[in-house]
Formats: C-alpha cells, sequence, structure tokens
C-alpha cells in the first residue's frame, strides 16, 4: 500500500473517533445546560425549534472536528515528507 492510501486510512479513522467523541461530549453538554435527553430530529413530538438546534449543533461540531483532524494530519504529512531532490545536484551517467 502506498504510503498515501495508510495516511488517507490514518486520517479517516482519527475523523471517526475523534467525532463520537465530540458527538458524546456535546451530548453531555446539552444534558447539562436543558437537563433533557438530546431531541431525536426524526422524532415528530420533538419540538421544531430544539430539534433544529440540535441538528445545527451536531453538524458544527462534527464538522469541526473533521476539519481539526485533517488539517492536522496534513500538517504532520507535510512535516515528515521528505524533501524532493534538487534536479540540478542529481547527477546523469
Amino acid at each position: 500500500m502506498g504510503r498515501a492510501i495508510v495516511e488517507r486510512i490514518y486520517t479517516a479513522i482519527a475523523v471517526g473517533a475523534v467525532s463520537a467523541v465530540a458527538g458524546f461530549c456535546l451530548r453531555r453538554v446539552w444534558r447539562w445546560v436543558t437537563g433533557d435527553q438530546p431531541p431525536d430530529p426524526r422524532d415528530p413530538e420533538a419540538p421544531v425549534r430544539q430539534a433544529l438546534v440540535w441538528l445545527v449543533l451536531s453538524s458544527l461540531v462534527g464538522s469541526l472536528a473533521s476539519l481539526a483532524i485533517t488539517r492536522g494530519a496534513g500538517r504532520l504529512t507535510a512535516a515528515g515528507a521528505a524533501p524532493a531532490p534538487d534536479p540540478e545536484a542529481v547527477e546523469t551517467n
């Protein structure tokens, strides 16, 4: 497997793990702030306002977590990459 594929796999695993942790933390904060369980947007009995707020917050937190991990992985990849060889320094026979 190429290095790029392995890096993409590791990034995808990290994004999934961080998104799961962020979602767990968001549910805990929601319960702490409101005193209720987060609403299920598919539940027709859930208040529309709460369902929309939950939908926006959960999407935002998941997207920010994904962005942070992806950018962090990009920085690590760039920092660990070998510099490109200087074409003038390469000897030809």
